[in-house]
């Protein structure tokens, strides 16, 4: 009886020894996320957030060595930016605004789009879109049934003045964050695009110069763009049986693969295919791998991502891999022409990197953002700021970021192109699938 009364004692003490183990464990791993910051629930002070997002990045962020500015001298910058917008909130129920303003600008001095605070400060844009063309910044798009369009506006219009500012004094008026890239080419594209950005319902006075040389003033306001018929795919056929698939986004669920797939499938025939990625800002990785599997015979290596620490992000990887993509399914052969542009990022690198830098495709148009970073979220109170934790590398050893993926045929769009309505890039990967046909 004493011997089942002592086993009995013996079990709860090992039970009751083994629950608090895991309790400790259970709250130990609780305090790492906390520490980290990927606990929505758990956010804590303002201050002590911020403390623990600068060790988070101590520890993680992989681009220290591309940042303009030592992290140690942007911390002492910011700490007492931060204190003092601590106190100014102090007994504010609701966001404060000046503790994600100095969040959003010490964030913005690193030069990396993927480490930033979301969401941005509010901001719209008119209902045209502008790029840089031949030094000058031109309308390139306008929405359909817009102020703009009943003003007359046409693309190919040029942007003399902003407000009364020549275009040149109002280029730097863009805010740092918006334009917070590690690629030059890629700050300069993305000042011409948030040329007219501002404050939601704001007026714009522009002054443009159309095809005659005839200036005028229109007034137009910054409000959120018209709802379109635009798709993540879009395909169609070409001339010569030619067929153009355009990957608009990877960020979409497993339906985009379905898509994709769906859309390859009706196109196995056409002697070539164009794949325009033009303008994708990227998403998941996963689904450019899958597509591009559709495009190999064989297992293709483009490149390797390297992470300075384990995070539970990404599965406690340390160190470098080898990124690879696996044939899938039946797989198209022939000649494949890939558009790129300065506006492809992140992910849509990714697959610009597995289609260009490997030999499978020919690629067309301009060097791509150099924007890519894997980032993670860290929640603060009033914010969520990402950034980067992986450094992508391509078959050369050459880092993604700051860099992009250069196309084999770059193409210079003019304004003639712009007030024609032509597509130079697509008509060079036309001449080039006719080329590739013509030596059968």
């Amino acid at each position: 009886m004493n011997s089942m009364m002592s086993g009995s004692f013996t079990w709860r003490r090992v039970l009751i020894s083994s629950g608090l183990l895991l309790a400790f464990l259970l709250a130990a791993f609780v305090f790492y996320l906390f520490g980290i910051g990927v606990l929505p629930f758990a956010r804590g002070s303002r201050m002590g957030a911020y403390q623990r997002l600068w060790r988070a990045l101590d520890r993680y962020y992989v681009y220290w060595d591309m940042t303009p500015i030592a992290p140690g001298d942007l911390k002492a910058r910011y700490d007492s930016k931060i204190a003092d917008a601590e106190a100014a909130c102090r007994d504010m129920s609701g966001p404060c605004e000046p503790y994600r303003l100095a969040l959003t600008e010490m964030l913005a001095e690193l030069q990396d789009g993927h480490t930033r605070v979301f969401p941005p400060p509010p901001h719209a844009f008119p209902p045209v879109a502008v790029r840089e063309i031949e030094g000058s910044a031109v309308i390139v798009w306008i929405a359909p049934e817009s102020e703009a369009e009943t003003a007359g506006l046409m693309p190919g219009d040029i942007i003399v003045t902003v407000d009364g500012l020549p275009v040149e004094d109002a280029l730097q008026r863009v805010p740092a964050w918006a334009i917070a890239f590690a690629a030059p080419h890629t700050r300069t594209y993305k000042r011409y695009a948030n040329l007219l950005m501002g404050e939601p319902d704001s007026p714009v006075t522009l002054t443009v110069e159309d095809t005659s040389g005839g200036r005028r003033k229109v007034v137009l306001h910054r409000q959120p763009w018209p709802k379109s018929d635009w798709q993540p795919i879009e395909s169609r056929r070409l001339e010569s049986g030619w067929g153009y698939i355009a990957v608009r986004t990877l960020n979409q669920g497993p339906g985009l693969i379905k898509t994709f797939d769906a859309t390859l499938d009706g196109m196995m025939d056409a002697p070539g295919l164009i794949l325009d990625l033009r303008s994708n800002g990227g998403g998941n990785s996963m689904w450019g791998d899958r597509m591009v599997g559709r495009l190999l015979t064989d297992t293709l290596s483009y490149g390797k991502e390297c992470f300075r620490a384990r995070h539970p992000y990404h599965i406690w990887t340390k160190g470098c891999h080898t990124l690879e993509v696996q044939p899938r399914g039946k797989p198209y052969s022939r000649p494949v022409a890939v558009l790129l542009n300065t506006n492809v990022h992140s992910s849509a690198e990714w697959m610009a990197a597995g289609l260009c830098t490997t030999g499978r495709a020919r690629c067309f148009g301009r060097i791509t953002a150099g924007n890519t970073g894997n980032p993670v979220p860290f929640h603060l109170p009033d914010a969520t700021v990402y950034y980067s934790t992986g450094d992508f590398h391509l078959l050369d050893g050459a880092r993604l970021n700051g860099l992009g993926v250069a196309p084999h045929e770059g193409v210079a769009w003019t304004l003639e192109d712009v007030r024609a309505g032509r597509d130079p890039d697509m008509d060079a990967a036309r001449a080039w699938l006719s080329e590739v046909a013509s030596q059968k």
